[in-house]
């Protein structure tokens, strides 16, 4: 097959889609501002999970229920405990190895988590100085030798260990100094590949915000509860947004009209209010008022979040598999339990007779459960605001279908809370309480930001928010076939 489209795709991990959308319409960053001008904007949502989930949505055009990743954390098959992956699967191609095989010449840059799979034109390197490099991830690319190339190259990661997305030791001023040279190796690199290699479709994918916006929200937020607390310095989210824009501009510079121009921020973020860790809890009080276990793990997770990263990682290990331990025991006993997922959503699985080993509850009784809880979280009231901490519970089965269905929660609990939350109550439950000790003060949200530029996307705004599973099909039908203006048959 020929392909006669070309497109540009350029991913900036997790930055505030209000924030992008306000300054990208005001002009504070110019470069963006212009590409919006000559295009179209609009917000992005989703049915995935997680932020995790989101990528494979984002790079496949299918939902996790189909793509099999749901998070970081994922239920073994026929246990009560989970396993830490991020392992592609192979049953969904992204769109970038589609386009290869229809004859599209290809480079991909730090697409976070997808394995490098041979592509027949062009080259992909994943996974290459991004926020989870060492942790849940590591450098690979194709062809394969390419890696080796860039590690001699640029032997040694620019973060400090302790400015990790789960330290409360990072330092802004130090991160925001590692950032700006992980974006410079990035960009020097892609630079290179643009300038040596003829392209249909490039992928460039930057994640500097994404670390600094989950530690240092609150340098930005001046609403935020930690806000004076940060020490008087720059503000690290706007001051790395800014310099995303001028690479944005370097970058399409002297882009064709022809080509599609996408930037997207798959995921948005912001202050860090959620209740996601004390869906457990919940589920407890909700089955029995009284109950006041845990105790124990929320103040072993309080203790985690105070060590130096560079003693946390050693021991990464054997916290995962205490907190499994600790957990199997609980699960097994309960008719439902909390998974372990992203902030951005609660996530429950109900001890399904038949699926878990133990199971409690039969098929014939699992829809009356769902609504059960359904209707119990969504009785949860702020004691400080009188407003409901839920703002929708989704029952999985409702919304999704396919063969990875019964490895993602039954339900997901969508927070609404836009302030920090010390109490809720409701009959069932009584009083639960939520002490802050969370070294993150920003978490991701299912509000994403969307920018199309060139190949005849013209207009204001699209009339309502954009599936994230569309972008890959879009992209794949522009570089098939030049379909102008970008997306009419899949947006429309």
């Amino acid at each position: 097959m020929t392909v006669s489209g070309k497109a540009f795709v350029i991913s900036l991990d997790c930055v505030n889609a209000e924030l992008l959308d306000e300054w990208t319409a005001t002009g504070r960053l110019p470069n963006l501002a212009r590409l919006r001008k000559q295009g179209i904007v609009g917000r992005l949502n989703c049915r995935s999970v997680s932020i995790e989930a989101d990528w494979h949505t984002f790079y496949t055009g299918q939902q996790p229920s189909v793509h099999g990743h749901c998070s970081y954390d994922e239920i073994i098959p026929g246990t009560y405990r989970s396993r830490v992956t991020t392992a592609p699967r192979s049953v969904c191609k992204p769109f970038w190895e589609t386009l290869s095989q229809d004859g599209a010449k290809v480079i991909a840059l730090n697409p976070v988590h997808a394995a490098p799979s041979p592509i027949a034109s062009g080259v992909v390197i994943t996974d290459w100085l991004v926020h989870d490099a060492g942790h849940y991830t590591k450098l690979a690319s194709y062809p394969p030798e390419l890696a080796g190339e860039l590690i001699a190259r640029y032997p040694d990661d620019p973060v400090n260990p302790n400015d990790w997305g789960h330290s409360i030791n990072a330092n802004p001023g130090r991160l925001l100094a590692a950032k700006r040279e992980t974006l410079r190796r990035k960009v020097e690199v892609l630079s290179e590949l643009l300038r040596s290699r003829a392209w249909d479709l490039c992928y460039a994918g930057f994640d500097e915000c994404h670390e600094m916006s989950h530690l240092f929200w609150h340098m930005h937020d001046p609403s935020h509860p930690r806000h004076n607390e940060a020490p008087a310095a720059e503000d690290p989210l706007a001051t790395m947004l800014m310099e995303l824009d001028e690479v944005v501009g370097r970058l399409t510079a002297d882009i064709d009209k022809a080509c599609a121009v996408i930037v997207v921020s798959i995921s948005g973020i912001g202050p860090n209010y959620h209740w996601s860790h004390l869906v457990d809890t919940i589920l407890r009080r909700i089955d029995n008022p009284v109950d006041s276990s845990g105790g124990t793990y929320k103040f072993l997770r309080t203790l985690w979040n105070r060590i130096p990263h560079s003693v946390q990682r050693p021991l990464y290990g054997l916290r995962h598999s205490l907190r499994e331990t600790m957990l199997k025991r609980d699960r097994r006993k309960q008719r439902a339990f909390a998974l372990p997922l992203n902030e951005r959503a609660g996530a429950v699985r109900i001890n399904l007779v038949g699926r878990e080993p133990n199971g409690i509850i039969a098929e014939a009784e699992y829809d009356a459960v769902c609504e059960d809880l359904s209707e119990a979280f969504n009785s949860l009231v702020c004691v400080e605001t009188g407003t409901r901490l839920v703002r929708a519970v989704m029952k999985t089965r409702d919304v999704l279908d396919g063969p990875f269905l019964d490895r993602l929660p039954d339900l997901m609990i969508e927070w609404n809370v836009d302030r920090s939350i010390s109490a809720v109550t409701s009959p069932r439950t009584g009083e639960i309480r939520r002490d802050y000790t969370d070294a993150r003060t920003g978490h991701h949200l299912n509000d994403g930001f969307l920018l199309i530029s060139g190949a005849g996307a013209i207009g204001e705004a699209f009339k309502g928010d954009v599936d994230l599973a569309h972008i890959a099909k879009a992209v794949i039908a522009h570089v098939r076939s030049a379909q102008a203006p970008f997306g009419a048959r899949v947006f429309a």
